[in-house]
C-alpha cells in the first residue's frame, strides 16, 4: 500500500491567494507556516532527520506491501499519516498538540501488529458499526493492554519501549495533564494584572525542539513495529540500517532528558 498521489508533497509552495482574508485563523496559519521555515533554518539537522525518517516510511509503504491482508496495511498507512500530522505540529512549534498525533501513530502501528494473521480480530474490528454490542466487543478486545500484551509476546524489550513512549505522549500533551500545560505556559504581566498564556505556537522553545526529537524517536519505533507484519517485513529490511542510525542519533540527543532512551 502507498499514500495516494494527491497526498504526496507538492513540488512548489503556492503563493498566498489574493483574497486570503485577515482573521485570527489565517494569522495562526501564517504564523505556523512561518515557523516551519524558521525551524528549517534554525534546526536543519533535526529537520533533515525527520525528512529522512519519512522517506523510510515511504520505502516501506510501497505498492507491493498491499499484497496480503488489508487491515495491517491500512493501519500502517494510518501510522504514517499520524506521524506526518505530528511532524507538522512539531515543525510549526505547535508542541503541545504534537503528542496527540504521536499517540495516534503508536496506536495505529500496534493495531497493525495486533490484527496481523488473526481473522477473528479483523472481523471484530470490521464489524464495529453493526451494533452497540459489536462496538463494545471492539472496545474490550482492542485495549492498550491487549495490543501491548500481544507485542510483548513478540518482543518484551520492544513492548517496554512502546509502553514508555506511549505514556510519554500522554504526559506531554495527548491528555490534558500537568506536564503538558506547564511546559507550554508563559507567565505575563501588565499594568493591571499577572496572567498566564498557553503557547499554542511555542516556536524556538525547548518544548518545540523536544517535540521534533520525540517525533523522530517515536517514528523510528513505529516503523520498526511494522516489521512484525508479513507484508511489510521484507520491505522494512531495506531501511533497517537507516532507521537504526536515526534512532541512535536521536537517543543521544535525548540522553539526560525526561524521556531518555526508548
Amino acid at each position: 500500500m502507498e499514500e495516494t498521489p494527491d497526498n504526496k508533497a507538492s513540488v512548489s509552495v503556492p503563493s498566498v491567494p489574493a483574497d486570503w482574508p485577515a482573521s485570527e485563523l489565517t494569522a495562526f496559519l501564517d504564523h505556523g507556516r512561518s515557523n516551519v521555515f524558521a525551524t528549517f533554518v534554525r534546526w536543519p539537522r533535526e529537520f533533515g532527520l525527520l525528512s529522512e525518517l519519512n522517506s523510510c516510511f515511504v520505502a516501506v509503504l510501497q505498492p507491493e506491501s498491499s499484497v496480503g491482508q488489508l487491515l495491517p496495511g491500512l493501519f500502517a498507512l494510518r501510522a504514517q499519516s499520524a506521524f506526518l500530522a505530528a511532524s507538522t505540529c512539531a515543525l510549526s512549534g505547535q508542541a503541545l498538540d504534537t503528542y496527540l498525533g504521536l499517540r495516534g501513530s503508536l496506536e495505529a502501528a500496534l493495531y497493525a501488529v495486533f490484527v496481523e494473521g488473526s481473522p477473528q480480530r479483523q472481523t471484530v474490528w470490521l464489524s464495529r458499526s453493526e451494533s452497540s454490542s459489536a462496538r463494545a466487543k471492539v472496545r474490550r478486545m482492542f485495549t492498550v493492554r491487549s495490543v501491548l500484551g500481544h507485542l510483548r509476546e513478540l518482543s518484551a524489550e520492544e513492548a517496554d519501549s512502546v509502553s514508555h513512549l506511549y505514556d510519554l505522549t500522554i504526559e506531554l500533551g495527548a491528555h490534558p495533564n500537568v506536564d503538558a500545560f506547564s511546559r507550554n505556559l508563559e507567565r505575563r504581566s501588565d499594568e493591571l494584572l499577572d496572567y498566564y498564556k498557553l503557547q499554542y505556537l511555542a516556536g524556538g522553545t525547548t518544548a518545540h525542539h523536544d517535540a521534533m526529537l520525540h517525533c523522530i524517536q517515536i517514528g523510528c519505533v513505529v516503523l520498526r513495529m511494522l516489521r512484525h507484519t508479513a507484508q511489510h517485513a521484507a520491505l522494512y529490511g531495506r531501511v533497517d540500517a537507516r532507521v537504526a542510525a536515526l534512532q541512535a542519533k536521536v537517543e543521544r540527543d535525548l540522553t539526560g532528558t525526561r524521556s531518555g532512551p526508548a
